[in-house]
């Protein structure tokens, strides 16, 4: 039975990736790329902030749509891809993609890190579209998944560090909430 996507970032890199693949098959994609032309005079550097909250936004968006398309046998499948060297490992500098502005020297030390991680990501697209056919035909996909490995420790760490923090501040939470419903 043929299947629809809906692939944001599909120009290149996995999302391209992911849309050949499940065209190749048969299936419907329905893809979205974006575009900074509009926003060139104003990227100064590094934007990291506007960059992940699009992510979250995504990831949130679809947690409501796959709660809402259930009833109807709709699967939604959120991929949280690691780094990846896509384009056969010939990726672009990140920091020189001829779309910032001058240079701000405040993020000097910022450019120098992320630099020691360009070139340093596994190559992995073929296998990556390969692995998320493996989910496109599972009888019950996960709402999330990650690819690529490294990173499941620190989230992990991440998801303990916020469920302490929760209990840590709990008994405030309650006194937020006030007295509702317990009478004066």
């Amino acid at each position: 039975m043929s299947k629809v996507w809906f692939v944001t970032g599909s120009s290149r890199g996995l999302g391209r990736d992911f849309v050949e693949a499940a065209l190749s098959r048969g299936d419907q994609v329905a893809a979205t790329a974006r575009t900074t032309a509009g926003f060139n005079d104003l990227l100064a550097m590094p934007l990291g902030g506007a960059y992940h909250v699009s992510k979250w936004a995504v990831e949130a968006l679809n947690e409501s749509l796959a709660q809402e398309v259930a009833d109807f046998g709709i699967k939604v499948t959120v991929i949280e891809p690691g780094g990846f060297a896509t384009r056969s490992g010939k990726n672009p500098d990140p920091l020189d993609n001829g779309h910032m502005a001058e240079p701000n020297p405040i993020y000097d030390g910022l450019r120098r890190r992320l630099a020691g991680f360009a070139g340093k990501q596994p190559a992995g697209d073929p296998a990556a579209a390969q692995a998320l056919l493996k989910i496109v035909d599972a009888d019950n996909p996960p709402l999330r998944v990650l690819f690529g490995l490294g990173f499941y420790p620190m989230l992990q760490q991440v998801y303990a560090d916020r469920l302490k923090t929760w209990a840590d501040w709990q008994d405030l939470s309650a006194e937020a909430h006030g007295n509702l419903g317990q009478g004066e």
